[in-house]
């Protein structure tokens, strides 16, 4: 129904010859907010502690390093049918799930 293909989410980090794409060209890119420089300074950040650290394997070391980032994203987009598929979407809302309680007590200060 959704088409989810996890296989397409999942490849993060690609090389070609000596070149490494990281960031939005690699695909690290929200799919609730479609923003990536957050990602893309996070991967550039990692990718640069592995090449200071002298590392004789840097390409098997970077992918280890990215796998918190790869699950976060991951993550995102199986809630992406719940965020905007509008019958799913009115399904979570009316379970209240994941809502603030407002009460009209004033603050106690």
């Amino acid at each position: 129904m959704f088409g989810f293909n996890a296989a397409r989410y999942t490849r993060f980090l690609r090389w070609k010859g000596q070149s490494l794409l990281i960031g939005e060209a690699a695909g690290f890119i929200s799919p609730s907010s479609l923003e990536g420089i957050s990602y893309a300074l996070n991967s550039a950040y990692e990718l640069a502690k592995v090449f200071n650290s002298g590392n004789i394997n840097p390409i098997w070391k970077i992918s280890l390093k990215l796998i918190p980032m790869k699950i976060k994203l991951l993550l995102k987009y199986l809630k992406l049918p719940f965020m905007y598929h509008p019958f799913l979407r009115k399904l979570i809302m009316k379970t209240g799930f994941n809502s603030i309680n407002v009460t009209d007590e004033p603050n106690a200060t």
